[in-house]
């Protein structure tokens, strides 16, 4: 939500007053304004994936090499966002305390190898050689990051080689990770993702991580995501005696210009 406004906002007064920035220094911008309001978990991601995604594409984009590149995704797949409606107390602050604990794992683990500038310097081998020099909070932390890095790496791999039953599973697991080692779960997501995997017009299910209510989005195929919504609609309502809400969306290209004529022709 904040990465779309503030990317779109900033780039209209780039081009308005015609500032000489780079795609590189306008991100920066944003990102130094966005850390005053939801702290850590910005994440620059966001920023270039609003700016350079492309229709029907998946975007990856590495924050060390500052690389970038698209995944064609068939056009027979849409997201599904499904709401439990349930709010979650002080989720930016949770989030951003995820990320202390991690940043603090790192320093623990720096005591053993030199050069460990994050946790994408860490291997699995290694931190479970030294499980017993960090508390268990930190290293399960820790732990996550580790595994979701092996896992986004293993998942874009399956994206190149039109496998997405294989990337739904990686999907699935970084829920169940996400749950387990990061806490940041409940009962209500675990058994929507749960019920979602079952259903075979499903792909992969996870949790929204950092959101401000209880949701898990889904990729699902196109002619049967109603079927899929109505089948998870009635098991959730049986379980909990509760309502839930669905959205579906298309995969996006990022923000788009509009010429000033344009907009005279809307007034």
């Amino acid at each position: 939500k904040y990465a779309s406004i503030q990317t779109a906002f900033a780039s209209a007064i780039k081009k308005s007053f015609r500032l000489n920035l780079n795609i590189d220094e306008l991100v920066n911008l944003i990102y130094q304004n966005d850390l005053n309001i939801i702290g850590k978990i910005s994440n620059k991601t966001h920023y270039y994936t609003t700016l350079l995604s492309k229709k029907n594409k998946f975007f990856f984009y590495d924050l060390r090499s500052k690389e970038y590149k698209t995944i064609p995704v068939k056009n027979n797949f849409e997201v599904v966002i499904i709401d439990t409606s349930e709010r979650i107390n002080n989720s930016l602050k949770i989030c951003n305390e995820r990320i202390e604990e991690c940043e603090v794992g790192v320093k623990g683990l720096r005591l053993y190898i030199w050069g460990i500038k994050n946790l994408r310097d860490v291997g699995f081998d290694f931190l479970i050689k030294h499980y017993h020099m960090l508390p268990k909070k930190i290293f399960n932390r820790v732990l996550y990051n580790v595994k979701e890095r092996e896992r986004v790496e293993k998942a874009i791999e399956s994206l190149k080689q039109n496998s997405f039953d294989e990337f739904g599973k990686y999907l699935a697991e970084s829920h169940w990770s996400m749950s387990k080692d990061y806490e940041l779960s409940c009962e209500e997501c675990d058994f929507i993702v749960s019920k979602a995997m079952e259903n075979e017009c499903v792909v992969g299910s996870k949790m929204i991580s950092c959101s401000p209510l209880r949701s898990t989005y889904h990729i699902v195929k196109k002619d049967c995501s109603e079927s899929f919504i109505n089948f998870i609609k009635y098991l959730f309502k049986e379980k909990f005696n509760r309502e839930l809400v669905a959205y579906k969306f298309n995969f996006a290209e990022g923000i788009k210009e509009f010429s000033s004529k344009k907009f005279e022709k809307v007034i």
